[in-house]
């Protein structure tokens, strides 16, 4: 809704331009947007398919990669299949899906390839970060097939 997100925009910038005085009016903003973020229906797809196609690679690369990446992407993929399991559910409680989604982040990226399959022009750099360059694509991409070219879809 334009209302909302100009309305948004709109108070983050007279907090910025205030000094920040009322934490508590910012906090909320960060919390709201942080639960957009992490709702079902910006998540769930992504990670279903991500939970899909990593039984498969596990098992091709178990004997290619150390135990230790072999262990972290295994409890990674437990995570995402509990986050899944969780969207799934009927109680959809934000700390909990931000404890999961914590697990998930603290097993690293994603193998590579499960990456590119999902999003073929998503370029990543040696830290997990998604790079820019000529011709790239935005990240969101891999969430919903988002592009820049077509425009914010909150405006």
């Amino acid at each position: 809704d334009d209302g909302v997100a100009d309305g948004l925009i709109d108070k983050l910038a007279e907090q910025f331009a205030g000094g920040l005085e009322d934490n508590g009016e910012l906090q909320s903003m960060v919390d709201s947007v942080m639960r957009q973020l992490l709702s079902k229906e910006v998540l769930y797809e992504p990670l279903r398919e991500i939970s899909a196609k990593y039984p498969k690679w596990l098992e091709e690369n178990e004997s290619k990669i150390s135990k230790e990446d072999f262990d972290r992407y295994t409890k990674q993929l437990q995570c995402i299949k509990r986050l899944c399991t969780f969207y799934e559910s009927s109680s959809n409680k934000f700390d909990d899906v931000l404890h999961l989604m914590q697990e998930i982040q603290s097993c690293g990226q994603p193998p590579d390839e499960i990456i590119h399959e999902l999003a073929p022009d998503l370029e990543v750099g040696p830290d997990g970060v998604p790079v820019g360059g000529a011709g790239a694509k935005d990240p969101l991409q891999i969430f919903g097939g988002m592009d820049k070219s077509a425009g914010c879809p909150i405006q």
